[in-house]
């Protein structure tokens, strides 16, 4: 694997048209890597951030990596390379890639019910697109608009106005010529949706019609939306009473459960194992009631973590870089609002420093945010968890450290900067790059070991992420440090 990644890299960098060689890596781990191999598709996308040479491929390469984190179940690292990607496209302009920001977001947001952002994300989205209706791009952005609306009515149960919408985008996807493996997943994922709203309005042929359709359309192609027809066609087959061609359907989806984790995905699929077996076994269900209800308590873990953590700072984010470039005009009065801004900022800083109380709680201020037992309390239980490593977990988040604590994330936000003067992720780097640290000075057979497993002993699966916060830590690469211990020992 390490050698795959380095390969890639050293192809990427040393090709003699470099534009040329990232349209052609960005392609292909859109259309084949994600759906096949996720893992090698994430290392080749953090590789294509690295050598990404202008704003565009940078836009490109983050949008990349927000889909490929999504498709593994990571909503929150996925949404802040979106942001990224929009703050980067908004700075220089590009406006197709503004609007693909959007729809995506718009997506995340509905599948997560937070739906009033998921409306201001695709109405920006739209009014994007809009500005430009003969780009190349225009009507494959409307076809995933109009998509998205589809899909909103359809969790709401009106399939009769989705199928509208989906009507509208196909008269659209016989306008468009484009073959590249976005246009085709776009254009596959029409009849796909159109074959399950008719699938829930009881209109069986015309359902199986359209979901075949789906899978032609893709061909070849791997592509996430494959499990989600078999899975439609699974339970297309149950409500005709053939069992056998909906457990083949089942048992086509399944292995995609693999190579992605996409929660959606799962729900759908333990669900339709559900009505599976209560007709075939009914032992069976059991297992499959328990994953789905493991999933559901996940599914609202996701969603607060969204709503508390992400949405609040990337919206802040956004509004105020958006606020920055309008301030820009008006760079005087801007910066005359700016001075006086800092000066209130210290008056108010002054006068709360005097109305804090004096005793501090192992260097946590008793503030009215957070009582002082309470704080006591939670950075005892964080010092304990500290014992227990807990930070060498690769899919640790604030709201699972927040789950353990048995607290909330705002808590534990707040107690880790307090105590510590870092945020959450700093706070966990610096615990993972001292504890690694360590046992290379302790345990000199891994100084023979590739970076790769160092790096996963400590929570990182990524080589390349290890390496950034190894550095940030310790100001040196892993690989660098490593060689001066081996002439040291």
């Amino acid at each position: 694997m390490k050698f795959f990644f380095t390969l890639f890299v050293l192809l990427l960098t040393i090709s003699a048209s470099a534009q040329r060689s990232f349209e052609e890596a960005y392609q292909f781990i859109y259309s084949d890597k994600i759906a096949s191999n996720v893992v090698e598709a994430h290392l080749m996308a953090d590789s294509l951030l690295l050598v990404a040479r202008s704003d565009l491929e940078r836009v490109k390469a983050h949008m990349l990596l927000g889909t490929i984190e999504q498709s593994i179940g990571h909503i929150v690292p996925s949404l802040n390379h979106v942001f990224k990607a929009l703050q980067i496209a908004e700075l220089c302009g590009f406006v197709e890639w503004q609007s693909r920001a959007n729809g995506f977001l718009a997506t995340a947001f509905r599948q997560a019910g937070l739906y009033s952002e998921s409306f201001k994300s695709i109405n920006k989205c739209e009014q994007l697109n809009e500005l430009n209706p003969r780009r190349e791009g225009y009507l494959l952005v409307k076809i995933s608009i109009l998509q998205e609306k589809a899909l909103y009515n359809m969790d709401k149960g009106q399939h009769s106005r989705a199928i509208a919408f989906i009507e509208k985008a196909q008269s659209l996807v016989s306008e468009d010529s484009t073959v590249d493996p976005r246009s085709i997943i776009i254009k596959a994922t029409n009849d796909q949706l159109l074959g399950i709203a008719y699938l829930n309005l009881g209109l069986l042929k015309k359902a199986d019609s359209l979901l075949n359709s789906s899978l032609t359309k893709l061909g070849s192609q791997e592509s996430n939306l494959r499990p989600y027809i078999y899975r439609a066609l699974a339970e297309k087959s149950m409500k005709e009473n053939d069992f056998v061609q909906a457990k083949s359907y089942l048992d086509q989806a399944a292995p995609y459960l693999e190579s992605a984790n996409r929660m959606e995905l799962k729900m759908l699929l333990y669900q339709s194992y559900i009505n599976y077996y209560t007709e075939i076994d009914i032992k069976q269900v059991k297992s499959y009631t328990e994953g789905y209800n493991d999933l559901l308590k996940n599914k609202l873990i996701v969603e607060g973590e969204i709503a508390d953590q992400l949405l609040s700072k990337n919206n802040k984010k956004i509004q105020n870089f958006e606020r920055w470039v309008i301030g820009v005009k008006y760079l005087g009065f801007a910066a005359l609002a700016f001075f006086f801004l800092l000066i209130v900022f210290f008056i108010w800083k002054f006068f709360s420093n005097l109305g804090r109380s004096k005793d501090r709680l192992l260097g946590i201020d008793n503030d009215d945010f957070i009582a002082g037992d309470t704080a006591k309390r939670l950075v005892l239980k964080l010092e304990d968890l500290v014992d227990e490593q807990f930070f060498l977990d690769p899919e640790l988040s604030l709201s699972k450290l927040a789950i353990k604590m048995e607290t909330n994330p705002r808590y534990v936000s707040f107690v880790i900067k307090r105590h510590t003067g870092k945020d959450f992720y700093e706070y966990i780097q610096g615990l993972r790059i001292a504890y690694i640290r360590e046992r290379l000075c302790k345990e000199f057979e891994l100084l023979e070991c590739k970076i790769s497993y160092i790096g996963s002993l400590c929570g990182y699966l990524s080589p390349s992420k290890f390496s950034r916060a190894f550095k940030a830590e310790t100001g040196v690469l892993p690989s660098v440090y490593i060689q001066k211990l081996r002439l040291t020992k």
